[in-house]
């Protein structure tokens, strides 16, 4: 099995578990996984921890990677949703078409982050969407609160 085969089998497995959670009726355009980072601070604090020893560099570690979230992002002609990844069935948020709170995108070879406004958090959220092609971009964009987003 090549590489492509198993992205494409990857993606179809991620669609049909989105797809399981969104109301009747709605129609998947396409979902991605989305990371929230942890605040900056954290990952130098951990490099600190790491030269202090290796037991304060461990617990540093488990708590970023506590304080970063993961989640579905799942686009649909009526509708942005998002997910938690591991509850896909659970919505942390919905947002109609044309009002998804992105106040600026930063795009990037590998991956692209984008400022995202989520209910449980004061300020947007720093959100890092790993290998989104161009085309998935410009329709996250066109759905987003704000057409000055564009990078």
């Amino acid at each position: 099995m090549g590489m492509q085969e198993m992205k494409e089998r990857a993606k179809a497995n991620l669609d049909a578990r989105v797809a399981a959670a969104l109301p009747p009726g709605e129609q998947l355009q396409f979902a991605v996984q989305i990371r929230v980072k942890a605040p900056a601070w954290v990952f130098p604090a951990m490099l600190v921890g790491l030269l202090l020893g290796v037991v304060p560099g461990l617990i540093l570690a488990v708590v970023y990677n506590k304080m970063t979230k993961h989640y579905l992002l799942a686009l649909t002609s009526t509708s942005v949703y998002v997910l938690k990844i591991f509850k896909p069935r659970e919505v942390v948020a919905v947002y109609p078409v044309g009002s998804l709170p992105i106040s600026r995108v930063e795009p990037g070879r590998l991956t692209t982050t984008v400022h995202l406004a989520l209910p449980d958090r004061p300020t947007p959220a720093r959100v890092v969407i790993p290998q989104l092609d161009q085309s998935d971009l410009d329709r996250l964009l066109a759905a987003s609160a704000t057409s000055s987003a564009s990078a």
